[in-house]
């Protein structure tokens, strides 16, 4: 495989440069542009004889490359690489260098595609797949650790609460009250028409500076509570503090408002902390608690270890032979930036966890909670910075599957395209020929054009199994699936002595379909690389879909717009000759149809609902 990769890569660049292998074809003068282009058509040729015969050398050894090579084959053959080579030969010596050249772009795109499809590989992006999986299991049993930690850390502080420190809450609770009273009061005076502005917002100033005290109290507490509330509060009276002073009435009232609602909430927080220090917990049942935690903690710690690196009793990684045992080395592309082995969770970091948590289940079994919540909190900073990193790794594994999919999906559906196109071209010429006039070769033509046809129904179906598998998407399979069945339906209805109209409108509406998904593909590639330009964008931990919703709502919509133009024209064709067994057919399709964009845009919405 590798070897085609090298050779269409090769050619793709001797299309975009005309270097075309002047040191293996001497026989072919160097200055004649149509005699080097016809050198890319040789090698076009020479490439898919040899990835024919290597298919077949491989097919019992390695079926699953042997079938990828007869797919990236038949790809080329749908696109017609090697008779648009030829037409742009036939251009160049006729000296037509402006369709040549826009011909040559069309074929550079084409090369490109086909080796996107070459260098998929299936069983990498399965690896992947299975890599995310594992890591959102991880992750997950990280996250309750966490909250464990978290809730075992506010034991230990409760526990190591002396009396001093909790009429310290309870006073905080009494002023945090009398503040929010003086807060509503200047709520009250602020609407009132006949009020001083400005001396209300002197008397807001001295307000927000009790809060800042009371703030600065909590912070001294174990555990600092309703400390981000109480800060909250001051910030929003000064933004008050600062609207009075200009006289913005509306402005101040508004931010007086949320600085009541971050005093009520932080009055709330202060209560259910003085109720956590009347419920302590016994320092042994903190400690045996502390003690699982951490054992939860080192089981994590071996479960970060990819299959790979785990040991066996072969004593070789994830029990298979090693590449230098197995006469292939690891290349250095082949690595990922987000490879866990390289970049992912740091497993030092769990152990310096676990042994931090071992030390405060210590402290508590010696009666100093005081220390062991210190501890802790020193393990709970391990802990989050795993799973940042954990976080960051799974980001990167998701977006850099996305791209993987994309990719091999626009090379799919280019490759689909070129070869509907062709199929279209044909059925077109026979269509237009008298009837009557039709020769053997073309009914021999008709044959192959059906045949051409199925395939790409069959290509669609092996596009839908990868887009199932995803499962991100509403639309996006389901107009697939419609591609696939229109393809295979069309393929059915030619004859040997004909070329019935639906087929035309069945290939027509095909191109416009696979037009449009390429198009949307195109679009998300476009839209992702913008966004990993952007290296200020805030990252998204969640699975995003492979295309957005608007994408969706736009490939549905076109959807729609056909079955409109479909049924438009069934009714004029019918005032014309009345209703027959085919429009009646016709009719029985589009209803099917329209029953199947009636169900996308009810799994569309909800989708949507369920996002929301």
């Amino acid at each position: 495989m590798s070897l085609m990769r090298m050779l269409l890569s090769i050619v793709v660049v001797a299309c975009a440069t005309g270097s075309l292998f002047a040191q293996e074809e001497p026989a072919k003068p160097a200055g004649s542009l149509a005699d080097r282009q016809d050198v890319v058509r040789e090698r076009v040729t020479r490439l898919e004889d040899r990835m024919f015969q290597i298919s077949q050398a491989i097919k019992q050894s390695d079926p699953e490359k042997a079938a990828r090579l007869l797919e990236s084959l038949g790809a080329s053959r749908g696109m017609a690489v090697r008779r648009k080579l030829e037409e742009i030969t036939k251009k160049l010596r006729e000296e037509q260098f402006a369709d040549a050249a826009t011909a040559q772009e069309a074929v550079i795109t084409d090369l490109q595609s086909l080796l996107k499809l070459m260098i998929e590989e299936p069983e990498k992006i399965g690896d992947r797949k299975k890599e995310i999986d594992r890591l959102q299991v991880l992750r997950e049993k990280l996250d309750n650790i966490i909250k464990e930690q978290k809730q075992q850390k506010a034991d230990a502080e409760s526990s190591a609460t002396t009396p001093e420190q909790a009429k310290a809450v309870a006073d905080a609770i009494q002023s945090a009250k009398d503040t929010l009273g003086k807060q509503r009061d200047l709520s009250k005076k602020t609407a009132d028409k006949d009020a001083d502005a400005k001396q209300t917002g002197s008397e807001q100033a001295e307000l927000k500076k009790s809060t800042e005290q009371l703030t600065e109290k909590m912070k001294s507490l174990p555990g600092q509570p309703a400390t981000e509330e109480l800060s909250a509060a001051a910030t929003k009276m000064k933004a008050a503090e600062d609207w009075l002073a200009k006289e913005q009435v509306p402005d101040a009232g508004e931010s007086q408002k949320e600085a009541e609602e971050k005093l009520q909430s932080a009055i709330e927080k202060l209560e259910e902390h003085l109720r956590k220090l009347d419920q302590k917990k016994p320092l042994p049942e903190q400690s045996a608690a502390q003690k699982q935690t951490a054992e939860k903690t080192k089981g994590l710690s071996k479960d970060v270890e990819s299959p790979e690196q785990q040991p066996n009793p072969s004593g070789e990684p994830g029990g298979e032979k090693s590449p230098e045992k197995s006469g292939d080395k690891p290349s250095d592309a082949s690595k990922s930036p987000s490879d866990p082995k390289q970049d992912g969770i740091k497993k030092e970091q769990l152990d310096d966890a676990s042994k931090l948590q071992d030390d405060a289940a210590k402290k508590l079994d010696e009666a100093k909670p005081d220390e062991a919540a210190k501890k802790q909190e020193e393990a709970l900073k391990k802990l989050e910075e795993a799973q940042k990193k954990l976080e960051d790794t799974l980001e990167q594994l998701r977006k850099e599957q996305q791209e993987e999919m994309l990719a091999a999906l626009e090379a799919r559906f280019r490759a689909m395209l070129a070869k509907q196109i062709e199929c279209s071209k044909a059925s077109q010429r026979l269509v237009e020929l008298p009837a009557g006039e039709w020769k053997r070769s073309d009914q021999l033509e008709v044959t192959e054009i059906s045949t051409r046809q199925k395939s790409v129904g069959d290509d669609a179906d092996a596009t839908l199994y990868i887009l199932t598998e995803e499962g991100t998407t509403v639309i996006f399979p389901q107009i697939v699936r419609q591609v696939r069945d229109d393809a295979k339906e069309a393929a059915t209805l030619f004859t040997p002595t004909a070329i019935p109209a639906d087929v035309r409108r069945l290939q027509d509406g095909i191109e416009q379909a696979l037009r449009e998904l390429l198009d949307a593909v195109k679009k998300k590639q476009e839209e992702a690389e913008n966004e990993s330009k952007n290296e200020g964008a805030a990252g998204n931990n969640s699975p995003q879909p492979l295309l957005p919703g608007s994408a969706e709502l736009k490939l549905l919509r076109s959807c729609q717009l056909r079955v409109n133009a479909a049924t438009a024209a069934l009714k004029a064709e019918q005032a014309k000759v009345g209703g027959t067994p085919e429009s009646r057919e016709r009719l029985q399709r589009l209803a099917k149809r329209q029953e199947e964009v009636a169900t996308m845009a009810r799994e569309m919405h909800e989708s949507m609902t369920k996002a929301q």
